[in-house]
């Protein structure tokens, strides 16, 4: 497990066991856990570095530290990226797109994924460098 693995871990637990702590329950709290990891793909190994720096902006913007955002934070955390250059336009796209819990937030460690693929798919200037060259060989 990773830094950050960890640190989930310690905010579950923290969360769920406010006063007393089972910790005669701690192996099956921790193989739940890397269940969940993986079911998710949240572990660190697998996330690309897109996917990681979208993390670190989201949780920047998560001044409550519950994973979620709303849809309107998230476009103005993408708009803030230093790295990452989006229009207004496919800002919109990307927060339609976000799938959104039942508290109508985005969970942005199960998201982040999909919206580097997106990001990488649609948006990446290679893309739409390819996308130009087609079309102009068309016309």
């Amino acid at each position: 497990m990773g830094e950050r693995e960890y640190e989930i871990l310690y905010n579950t637990i923290e969360s769920e066991y406010p006063q007393d702590f089972p910790y005669e329950e701690i192996p099956n709290i921790i193989f739940k856990y890397k269940v969940d990891v993986i079911k998710n793909g949240l572990m660190e190994n697998n996330l690309t570095k897109l996917e990681q720096y979208l993390r670190e902006i989201f949780r920047i913007f998560d001044t409550e530290k519950t994973g979620r955002i709303s849809p309107q934070t998230l476009m103005e955390a993408l708009s803030k990226a230093q790295r990452i250059v989006l229009t207004q336009m496919q800002l919109y796209i990307l927060r339609n797109f976000a799938v959104k819990e039942s508290d109508g937030n985005v969970d942005y460690n199960k998201q982040s994924r999909f919206l580097a693929e997106m990001i990488k798919k649609f948006f990446c200037p290679s893309t739409l460098k390819k996308q130009v060259i087609i079309v102009s060989k068309i016309f």
